[in-house]
């Protein structure tokens, strides 16, 4: 059987997982992060996710959603 390559890029949590994953499973796997992967955004994390759940009198909302999430992501989301 032939080997299994499989490239993953980003070293978010999600291309992390992907690729702990795949390599579990025997796959040669290449990384490619833009950034090295302790600086991803998922190991910088402002120490939580964002979502709009609109608690009453909290304030929330779709929009605050939304700017936390480009804030959070440095501007690049």
């Amino acid at each position: 059987m032939a080997e299994k390559k499989i490239i993953v890029v980003g070293g978010g949590l999600a291309g992390l997982m992907s690729t702990i994953k795949a390599a579990e499973q025997g796959a040669h796997v290449d990384l490619f992060s833009i950034v090295p992967v302790k600086r991803s955004h998922s190991v910088c994390a402002q120490g939580g996710i964002n979502g709009a759940v609109n608690t009453k009198g909290e304030g929330d909302s779709p929009w605050v959603h939304f700017d936390d999430t480009v804030y959070g992501g440095d501007f690049l989301a």
